[in-house]
Protein backbone atom coordinates (compact mmCIF):
# COMPACT_ATOMS: atom_id res chain seq x y z
CA UNK A 1 0.00 0.00 0.00
CA UNK A 2 1.35 3.32 -0.66
CA UNK A 3 2.51 5.80 1.71
CA UNK A 4 -0.55 8.28 0.55
CA UNK A 5 -3.05 5.69 0.42
CA UNK A 6 -2.11 4.19 4.42
CA UNK A 7 -2.31 7.97 5.56
CA UNK A 8 -5.80 8.39 4.21
CA UNK A 9 -6.35 4.77 5.76
CA UNK A 10 -5.34 5.81 9.22
CA UNK A 11 -7.41 9.09 9.11
CA UNK A 12 -10.23 7.07 7.98
CA UNK A 13 -9.60 5.14 11.24
CA UNK A 14 -9.41 7.92 13.42
CA UNK A 15 -12.63 10.08 12.17
CA UNK A 16 -15.06 6.66 13.04
CA UNK A 17 -13.64 6.34 16.01
CA UNK A 18 -14.00 9.95 17.12
CA UNK A 19 -17.94 9.51 15.55
CA UNK A 20 -18.23 6.56 17.33
CA UNK A 21 -16.77 8.54 20.77
CA UNK A 22 -18.91 11.22 20.21
CA UNK A 23 -22.44 9.07 19.74
CA UNK A 24 -21.76 7.35 22.70
CA UNK A 25 -21.55 10.06 24.63
CA UNK A 26 -24.85 11.42 22.95
CA UNK A 27 -26.69 8.14 24.11
CA UNK A 28 -25.41 8.22 27.87
CA UNK A 29 -26.06 11.79 28.22
CA UNK A 30 -29.43 11.69 26.46
CA UNK A 31 -30.53 8.12 28.79
CA UNK A 32 -29.48 10.42 31.91
CA UNK A 33 -31.60 13.47 30.72
CA UNK A 34 -34.18 11.02 29.97
CA UNK A 35 -33.97 9.64 33.63
CA UNK A 36 -34.27 12.82 35.15
CA UNK A 37 -37.27 13.93 33.09
CA UNK A 38 -38.80 10.77 34.14
CA UNK A 39 -38.59 11.42 37.25
CA UNK A 40 -39.76 14.92 37.39
CA UNK A 41 -43.82 13.49 36.82
CA UNK A 42 -45.52 16.30 39.01
CA UNK A 43 -44.08 18.68 36.29
CA UNK A 44 -42.30 20.85 39.03
CA UNK A 45 -39.25 21.12 37.20
CA UNK A 46 -37.03 20.38 40.31
CA UNK A 47 -33.70 21.68 40.58
CA UNK A 48 -31.24 20.45 43.32
CA UNK A 49 -30.66 23.53 46.36
CA UNK A 50 -32.87 26.04 44.86
CA UNK A 51 -36.14 26.50 47.23
CA UNK A 52 -37.76 28.91 44.67
CA UNK A 53 -38.30 26.15 42.18
CA UNK A 54 -38.29 23.19 44.39
CA UNK A 55 -35.76 20.79 45.15
CA UNK A 56 -35.50 16.79 43.52
CA UNK A 57 -36.09 15.32 47.60
CA UNK A 58 -39.36 14.07 47.93
CA UNK A 59 -41.53 16.35 49.49
CA UNK A 60 -39.13 19.55 49.31
CA UNK A 61 -40.79 21.74 46.80
CA UNK A 62 -41.51 25.06 47.72
CA UNK A 63 -45.18 24.91 48.80
CA UNK A 64 -48.62 26.74 47.61
CA UNK A 65 -49.65 29.46 48.54
CA UNK A 66 -52.77 27.55 50.25
CA UNK A 67 -50.23 25.24 52.10
CA UNK A 68 -48.12 27.41 53.79
CA UNK A 69 -51.73 28.88 55.02
CA UNK A 70 -52.50 25.67 56.18
CA UNK A 71 -49.38 25.37 57.76
CA UNK A 72 -49.52 28.37 59.70
CA UNK A 73 -52.80 28.32 60.90
CA UNK A 74 -52.97 24.55 62.00
CA UNK A 75 -49.94 22.46 61.31
CA UNK A 76 -47.90 20.87 63.87
CA UNK A 77 -44.45 22.16 64.73
CA UNK A 78 -42.76 19.50 62.85
CA UNK A 79 -44.95 20.53 59.57
CA UNK A 80 -44.86 24.65 60.47
CA UNK A 81 -40.99 24.74 60.50
CA UNK A 82 -40.63 22.39 57.49
CA UNK A 83 -43.23 24.44 55.45
CA UNK A 84 -41.60 27.92 56.27
CA UNK A 85 -38.68 26.61 55.62
CA UNK A 86 -39.47 25.70 52.15
CA UNK A 87 -41.56 28.84 51.46
CA UNK A 88 -39.02 31.17 52.20
CA UNK A 89 -39.56 33.02 49.19
CA UNK A 90 -43.32 32.38 48.56
CA UNK A 91 -45.31 35.31 49.07
CA UNK A 92 -48.47 34.97 51.31
CA UNK A 93 -50.12 38.21 53.11
CA UNK A 94 -52.34 36.13 54.50
CA UNK A 95 -50.02 33.96 56.66
CA UNK A 96 -49.15 37.28 58.32
CA UNK A 97 -51.71 37.80 61.03
CA UNK A 98 -52.00 34.10 61.82
CA UNK A 99 -48.34 33.82 61.85
CA UNK A 100 -47.96 36.65 64.52
CA UNK A 101 -50.46 35.13 66.63
CA UNK A 102 -48.53 32.02 66.36
CA UNK A 103 -45.74 33.52 67.81
CA UNK A 104 -47.16 35.05 70.76
CA UNK A 105 -49.36 31.76 71.71
CA UNK A 106 -47.61 28.64 70.27
CA UNK A 107 -44.96 26.98 73.43
CA UNK A 108 -42.78 25.55 71.15
CA UNK A 109 -39.78 28.23 70.74
CA UNK A 110 -38.65 26.53 67.49
CA UNK A 111 -41.48 27.25 66.02
CA UNK A 112 -41.66 30.62 67.45
CA UNK A 113 -38.00 31.26 66.24
CA UNK A 114 -38.64 29.81 62.59
CA UNK A 115 -42.07 32.30 62.68
CA UNK A 116 -40.18 35.40 63.13
CA UNK A 117 -37.55 34.33 60.84
CA UNK A 118 -39.86 33.93 58.43
CA UNK A 119 -41.49 37.16 59.12
CA UNK A 120 -38.31 38.94 59.14
CA UNK A 121 -37.82 38.09 55.33
CA UNK A 122 -40.90 40.25 54.50
CA UNK A 123 -39.99 43.65 54.44
CA UNK A 124 -43.83 44.94 53.65
CA UNK A 125 -44.91 42.66 56.11
CA UNK A 126 -42.54 43.16 58.93
CA UNK A 127 -43.49 46.20 60.29
CA UNK A 128 -46.46 45.60 60.78
CA UNK A 129 -45.65 42.05 63.32
CA UNK A 130 -42.78 44.47 64.72
CA UNK A 131 -45.68 47.02 65.83
CA UNK A 132 -47.59 44.22 67.64
CA UNK A 133 -44.89 43.25 69.31
CA UNK A 134 -43.65 46.24 70.35
CA UNK A 135 -46.97 46.95 71.59
CA UNK A 136 -47.50 43.62 73.48
CA UNK A 137 -43.84 43.83 75.41
CA UNK A 138 -44.69 47.07 76.60
CA UNK A 139 -48.44 47.16 77.64
CA UNK A 140 -49.51 43.26 77.42
CA UNK A 141 -50.86 42.15 80.97
CA UNK A 142 -49.26 38.31 80.29
CA UNK A 143 -45.96 37.83 80.95
CA UNK A 144 -45.65 35.01 78.65
CA UNK A 145 -46.65 37.18 75.70
CA UNK A 146 -44.42 40.01 76.53
CA UNK A 147 -41.29 36.98 76.99
CA UNK A 148 -42.26 35.79 73.77
CA UNK A 149 -42.70 39.32 72.17
CA UNK A 150 -39.38 39.70 73.41
CA UNK A 151 -37.61 37.25 71.74
CA UNK A 152 -39.60 37.97 68.50
CA UNK A 153 -37.76 41.81 68.30
CA UNK A 154 -34.60 39.95 68.93
CA UNK A 155 -34.92 37.71 66.09
CA UNK A 156 -36.43 40.51 63.53
CA UNK A 157 -33.18 42.19 63.58
CA UNK A 158 -34.35 45.42 63.64
CA UNK A 159 -32.37 48.21 65.50
CA UNK A 160 -35.34 50.07 66.19
CA UNK A 161 -36.08 47.39 68.40
CA UNK A 162 -33.47 48.35 70.78
CA UNK A 163 -34.71 51.05 72.69
CA UNK A 164 -37.70 48.64 73.62
CA UNK A 165 -35.40 45.50 74.63
CA UNK A 166 -33.29 47.94 76.57
CA UNK A 167 -36.98 49.70 78.35
CA UNK A 168 -38.14 45.89 79.17
CA UNK A 169 -34.68 44.72 80.66
CA UNK A 170 -34.57 47.86 83.16
CA UNK A 171 -38.28 48.12 83.83
CA UNK A 172 -40.42 45.05 83.61
CA UNK A 173 -40.97 43.69 86.95
CA UNK A 174 -41.16 40.32 85.78
CA UNK A 175 -37.84 38.11 85.51
CA UNK A 176 -38.62 36.10 83.18
CA UNK A 177 -39.94 39.07 81.01
CA UNK A 178 -36.21 40.65 81.55
CA UNK A 179 -34.20 37.59 80.79
CA UNK A 180 -36.23 36.89 77.50
CA UNK A 181 -35.32 40.93 76.54
CA UNK A 182 -31.58 40.11 76.99
CA UNK A 183 -31.74 37.10 75.14
CA UNK A 184 -33.36 39.70 72.60
CA UNK A 185 -30.53 41.69 72.85
CA UNK A 186 -28.38 39.01 72.35
CA UNK A 187 -30.49 38.36 69.20
CA UNK A 188 -30.35 41.60 68.09
CA UNK A 189 -26.49 42.46 68.59
CA UNK A 190 -26.87 46.14 68.43
CA UNK A 191 -23.66 47.77 69.40
CA UNK A 192 -25.51 49.86 71.76
CA UNK A 193 -26.67 46.57 73.74
CA UNK A 194 -24.02 45.05 74.46
CA UNK A 195 -22.96 47.22 77.62
CA UNK A 196 -26.51 46.49 79.44
CA UNK A 197 -26.15 43.12 78.28
CA UNK A 198 -22.88 43.10 79.93
CA UNK A 199 -24.67 44.38 83.23
CA UNK A 200 -27.63 41.62 83.00
CA UNK A 201 -25.27 38.74 82.95
CA UNK A 202 -23.09 39.90 85.74
CA UNK A 203 -26.48 40.55 87.80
Amino acid sequence: MKTGEMNMHTNLQRFISLVFVVASFGVHTFGVTTAASADDTDGSSCVTHDRTRGECSVGTSAPTREALLNAVKSGSPTRLMATLEYGEHVECDACVVPLVDRILKDNSSEVREFAAWWLRKRPFQVGYAMKTMRGVLASDSDPVRRARAAEAIGEFMDPHGLAHLEDAVENDKVATVRAAAVRGLVRLNHPGGRALIGNAIGD
